[in-house]
């Protein structure tokens, strides 16, 4: 069972990592509006990325909650956190979420860590160029490696 970590947003950090924690891949997967589109596009492309779970074995997934403000995206983040947990609960997959302070608790032993700290301890932690990297794929990694520590126990 592989462990999917996602930050989500319209610019989504994904990371796959093996039970053990190996890095399979990550990246960003764009899901931002072209000229023209409806706001739905959005949701549509998020989910034709989820259609990889299946493909790629997923059986557990890892994402960052987001504090709600009252201001920015906010219905945009629960849109897309909704199709995520629909389509995890029609396929089996297990979902958790994670608050970014505890996530940075537990990325960098620092709950207020800046996305640079974030960054350069999964370069250290995956053996990545912290150059390669966003803030995106660099939470995404965490997520990941949070949801499997925390749920499948470190090996």
């Amino acid at each position: 069972m592989n462990i999917l970590g996602l930050d989500i947003a319209t610019q989504c950090g994904w990371a796959l990592l093996s039970p053990e924690g190996d890095r399979m891949g990550s990246g960003v997967w764009d899901c931002s509006l072209s000229s023209g589109d409806s706001s739905a596009m959005r949701l549509i492309r998020f989910r034709q990325h989820l259609q990889q779970l299946k493909e790629w074995e997923v059986g557990l997934v890892g994402y960052e909650l987001v504090r709600f403000s009252g201001r920015g995206n906010n219905s945009v983040y629960s849109q897309l956190q909704g199709q995520l947990l629909v389509l995890a609960e029609m396929w089996g997959i297990g979902c958790t979420g994670v608050s970014p302070s505890a996530l940075k608790k537990f990325a960098t032993g620092k709950g207020n860590s800046p996305k640079n700290t974030m960054i350069q301890c999964a370069a250290t932690q995956f053996s990545l160029d912290p150059m390669d990297l966003t803030h995106d794929e660099a939470d995404a990694l965490w997520c990941a490696e949070w949801a499997r520590v925390t749920h499948l126990g470190s090996p």
